[in-house]
């Protein structure tokens, strides 16, 4: 009996979490949209840029999206949110390749930290090379 109960119990938490972590991919996904549309449209964001990139922050549990943002970030000129998104990842998971590369794209090139940002990501992956980063004009703000 006991044993039965522990299994229903076991069984209920694991749903608890899967529907938790699917809500949290949908939050993600959904701020991913956003930012494409806004990018797109060449526009902030409704609720506003910080906001967003926020909610990006809390519910992406995969590096990709917000290295991909950091990515499109660096394109329009705003280094800064860039470099926060690079250095969350770095943060999150330092061993993994996505935040370096992520922070080598968004530090201008005649920084000094750029220099050992690229030699740690050659550390975690010697083939990596950089991708070139298409500049574009910064967002307006949302009318």
């Amino acid at each position: 009996m006991a044993v039965r109960v522990l299994v229903v119990v076991f069984a209920i938490a694991v749903i608890v979490l899967g529907v938790t972590r699917l809500h949290a991919q949908h939050r993600c996904d959904d701020a991913g949209q956003t930012l494409k549309v806004a990018l797109l449209l060449n526009r902030q964001p409704a609720g506003g840029l910080d906001a967003t990139l926020k909610q990006m922050t809390d519910n992406c549990h995969e590096n990709a999206p917000i290295e991909g943002t950091s990515l499109a970030m660096t394109a329009r000129g705003e280094r800064a949110r860039a470099i926060a998104l690079a250095n969350f990842l770095i943060h999150r998971a330092p061993d993994s390749q996505d935040g370096y590369v992520a922070l080598a794209e968004a530090l201008p090139a005649r920084d000094p930290r750029r220099a050992a940002v690229v030699k740690r990501l050659h550390v975690l992956n010697p083939r990596a090379v950089l991708p070139p980063v298409p500049r574009a004009r910064p967002l307006r703000p949302s009318s």
